[in-house]
């Protein structure tokens, strides 16, 4: 049997490609960019999320230091090779762990 992941709120980033699911707020959010700056040793994530909610286009950018987007994300699927996995929220846990 394989092993199950988990994502951290404290850890977890968009990468191109990714979901995440706002049941709360009623928007589906993909990550149509990811990218890390690179200064000096100093590193910085940033990503640019497209979102769809009916009819509505929001567009989010979110960086390394803003965690307050994810506290209505319900779950996140993860576009990675070969196959995509999801990950459901799970307030017990307080981590979104693999379905």
């Amino acid at each position: 049997m394989a092993r199950k992941g988990a994502l951290s709120p404290k850890t977890v980033f968009p990468g191109t490609g990714d979901t995440f699911e706002d049941e709360e707020n009623g928007v589906c959010w993909e990550c149509v960019r990811s990218h890390t700056f690179i200064e000096e040793k100093e590193r910085t994530r940033y990503a640019l999320l497209k979102g769809y909610a009916g009819e509505a286009v929001l567009w989010l950018a979110v960086h390394d230091y803003d965690r307050e987007w994810l506290k209505t994300i319900s779950a996140i699927v993860r576009a990675e090779s070969p196959a995509s996995k999801r990950y459901l929220w799970v307030a017990a846990t307080e981590t979104w762990q693999e379905t």
